[in-house]
């Protein structure tokens, strides 16, 4: 009878220890991981929304998201009947809540006058609602309506300054540097544009709700006051589960810059004439 410590078996069993010695963490580790209980893995898997059945449902339900992407959609009949009226409502909704590309795409119903009736006032409204959370075709679009004068008093300054701002915040458009050149002559002017711009982005930075373009209105002496802006509660982050099949992107169109200025040609102040010396004596 053959015995564990016989010299014939020793190299065997030395290499059966050293093998139940590499997988003993193997084997722990596994029995670890099947021990654990299940997680919930968060995702950004696009929008909540699987079809439009779903997403009809949430907007009913107010969600802010989909009431945006509701209206969008009723705006220009994409895959819904087109009902300007009702996406006007729904992207209102939307606004109050916080949504800053609903209070652009409102801004651009009161200012293109296609599916409601233009209204100047209400648009610059909710363009300054959607700049001061960041949008920069908003901020844009506030400076073009400045120095353009678009249903405001021109303001080269106030539009320029905007410019900047919207240039800073990743806006591509020649407009800044269109209006600069019609500047060119008035280097006072630009440099009050920097400066302005400078305490915009400040203010954006610091405190956005107190940001307020300078505005006037023709027939009004001042700006109308800012829009009323519910406070949002802030919801609470929580994971979203893994679905079995990713929802498809019914995405809204990204908003757009307005069209191309038509600056017109600035009036430079005369020149005051020279001030005569003292006659000389002949």
């Amino acid at each position: 009878m053959l015995r564990l410590d016989s010299i014939f078996l020793r190299p065997f069993v030395a290499v059966g220890l050293l093998i139940g010695a590499l997988s003993a963490p193997t084997l722990r580790a596994r029995k670890s991981e099947a021990d654990r209980p299940p997680e919930l893995i968060s995702t950004d898997s696009g929008p909540k929304w699987k079809n439009l059945a779903d997403l009809k449902r949430l907007a009913g339900l107010g969600e802010p998201e989909a009431q945006y992407e509701l209206g969008n959609r009723m705006l220009t009949g994409d895959g819904v009947p087109r009902d300007p009226s009702g996406a006007v409502r729904l992207l209102e909704k939307a606004a109050e809540q916080g949504v800053a590309d609903a209070w652009f795409r409102l801004g651009k119903v009161y200012h293109d006058g296609a599916d409601m009736p233009r209204n100047y006032v209400r648009s610059f409204e909710c363009y300054t609602e959607a700049a001061r959370r960041g949008l920069p075709e908003a901020q844009h679009n506030l400076g073009a309506m400045l120095v353009s004068a678009r249903g405001v008093r021109r303001d080269y300054v106030e539009g320029l300054a905007w410019f900047i701002v919207s240039a800073k915040f990743g806006a591509v458009s020649s407009a800044e540097q269109q209006t600069r050149e019609r500047l060119a002559k008035r280097a006072d002017l630009i440099a009050q544009a920097e400066e302005r711009a400078k305490e915009l982005l400040a203010q954006l930075k610091d405190a956005p709700d107190a940001v307020q373009p300078r505005v006037t209105f023709p027939g009004l002496r001042t700006a109308p006051p800012p829009v009323a802006r519910p406070a949002v509660p802030t919801a609470s982050v929580t994971p979203n589960k893994i679905e079995i099949a990713p929802p498809p992107a019914l995405e809204a169109p990204k908003p757009q810059l307005s069209p191309t200025l038509s600056l017109p040609p600035i009036t430079l102040p005369p020149a005051a004439p020279p001030v005569p010396g003292p006659d000389k004596k002949s």
